[in-house]
């Protein structure tokens, strides 16, 4: 008797998980098991490419449900923080697709190199969370779990879709305010307390936008330092690797 579509999908889907990867996650310091990319999710994310102009929101929002789709140990990805979307996309690309990867200036590079060496990374933990203090403020920052990420990347992108003009200099304009956001878990000021996962989105950048200057700066200095960590799990040598939709071509 023919198998039925149903039987075929049933036994892909065991094979998934009978040859799966394991894969280093920074967060939680260990190898971690994940189904391989399908054609179907490589074609997606192929597919973010052509759909962003100078953003990654549509990538980042589908490679989020990818690492949640994939994993097979049970944990919730949802926790896990933007640096581990790095490094699981170069290992998922590496392991899955191509360890091989040639850079815009032409220069090949083996991906399972730098795959390799992210145990060998160390993640100062004191670095994922912070206090900035001001005069009456007191603004508490952490890294953004995949779960802020999704949720701000996500409403950013449909803000960006339904504008009329998709203006470069306005879509630029609110992508620095989401970005700010993503980081803000608690803000003190004089005897009001604030806890940012208990607002709307709409609130969180309602408050984001009045915040003074001497504020935003500092909290702008410690995204940077974050993403300089991310890029560390990006870069071989002297070149950096975008992680985007391009990443998936082979």
């Amino acid at each position: 008797m023919d198998n039925t579509v149903a039987d075929i999908l049933k036994q892909l889907e065991t094979l998934s998980v009978e040859e799966s990867l394991e894969i280093y996650v920074p967060s939680i310091n260990k190898q971690v098991k994940f189904k391989r990319l399908t054609l179907k999710q490589q074609k997606e994310l192929l597919k973010t490419s052509i759909d962003e102009n100078l953003i990654k929101l549509s990538f980042n929002i589908l490679m989020n449900s990818i690492i949640a789709e994939n994993i097979i140990d049970p944990i919730d990805t949802n926790s896990f923080y933007t640096i581990d979307r790095t490094a699981i996309a170069v290992a998922i690309r590496a392991k899955s697709l191509d360890n091989k990867y040639k850079s815009p200036s032409d220069k090949e590079i083996d991906l399972n190199g730098l795959v390799n060496l992210y145990p060998t990374i160390t993640l100062d933990r004191s670095k994922l969370k912070t206090d900035i203090a001001d005069t009456n403020f007191t603004v508490s920052l952490g890294a953004p779990t995949l779960n802020v990420d999704k949720e701000l990347s996500t409403y950013a992108l449909n803000r960006i879709k339904s504008s009329p003009n998709n203006d470069i200099k306005v879509i630029v304009g609110e992508l620095v305010i989401y970005e700010l956001v993503k980081f803000i878990k608690h803000i003190k000021i004089q005897d009001k307390e604030i806890n940012f996962n208990s607002l709307t989105i709409k609130e969180r950048i309602t408050v984001a936008e009045n915040l003074p200057s001497t504020v935003t700066n500092k909290i702008f200095d410690y995204v940077k330092q974050f993403r300089d960590i991310e890029i560390s799990y990006a870069k071989i040598d002297d070149t950096v690797i975008d992680i985007d939709g391009n990443f998936f071509t082979v």
